[in-house]
């Protein structure tokens, strides 16, 4: 089974990244920053698909979606303890963009095509919350990541399967170091992901870091801000993982996002 997550940076519909996509072979393809899913991939894949929202609370106008050989249903059933977590949730249903999948065998997959933005959430949205127990240690401000971690936390053990979340978190242990040299929670993200049993394919597989973003000013390829988690049973075949195309992507600009790429065995 090969799982690819990619943010497409807005492509549209005539994008030379969907050759790039067909010709990885995927069975289950996370995207964000999509305009429109072409013909061709609606008729060999089940699609789910909705709009982020953006910072004035408006939907965004490009889309997240999952795209799964597998029959996907819409109701992956998310909810935390806490009602305004589940406010944010439905607030930002297009950036926790979550599914479900049965395979060939039955076995249930629980998909997440995830887009945190860079931006925090505006402290009006959170006036007279406790945001006690989800905020991060290192920084004041809550973020979408928090949101996604609260919902699992408190999801996690009663809705069953394996879980596959991929996307562009906005997130990298580098943004630690080099804004400010002190802490603003990026490694803490990790650390909260890993402790609810999810490890990422990229950096397991490779052992360290692994670039994924080309940053504008600079162009300098240093920062990992993409991701592909998966519970440990799945974790346990996990096969490779990597990016592809980092001349073909950033030389012909079709994204400032690498695709991340994890094979499974069966």
């Amino acid at each position: 089974m090969r799982v690819v997550s990619w943010n497409m940076r807005r492509a549209l519909v005539d994008s030379p990244g969907w050759q790039v996509l067909s010709d990885l072979d995927p069975d289950i393809i996370l995207l964000q920053e999509v305009t429109r899913i072409p013909g061709e991939f609606v008729e060999v894949f089940s699609v789910i698909t909705d709009h982020p929202t953006a910072k004035d609370g408006n939907p965004q106008k490009f889309q997240s979606a999952v795209l799964s050989k597998f029959p996907l249903e819409a109701n992956l059933p998310l909810n935390s303890e806490l009602a305004w977590v589940n406010g944010e949730y439905k607030h930002y249903s297009g950036n926790i963009l979550s599914c479900k999948a049965k395979t060939e065998r039955g076995k249930q997959l629980n998909l997440i095509s995830f887009y945190s933005p860079a931006w925090h959430i505006p402290d009006q949205r959170l006036g007279g919350s406790d945001l006690s127990k989800v905020k991060l240690t290192d920084n004041p401000n809550v973020y979408v990541t928090e949101v996604l971690w609260k919902l699992l936390t408190d999801s996690m053990s009663s809705v069953g399967g394996s879980w596959i979340i991929g996307g562009d978190f906005n997130s990298s242990t580098t943004f630690d170091w080099m804004w400010g040299k002190k802490p603003r929670g990026n490694q803490e993200i990790i650390d909260r992901m890993n402790a609810l049993g999810l490890s990422d394919c990229l950096s397991t597989h490779a052992g360290e870091l692994v670039p994924t973003f080309k940053n504008a000013r600079g162009g300098k390829v240093i920062h990992q801000m993409d991701y592909i988690y998966t519970d440990s049973q799945l974790g346990e075949r996990l096969c490779s993982s990597g990016v592809v195309g980092d001349r073909t992507i950033f030389e012909r600009s079709l994204s400032d996002h690498l695709p991340v790429v994890a094979d499974f065995a069966d």
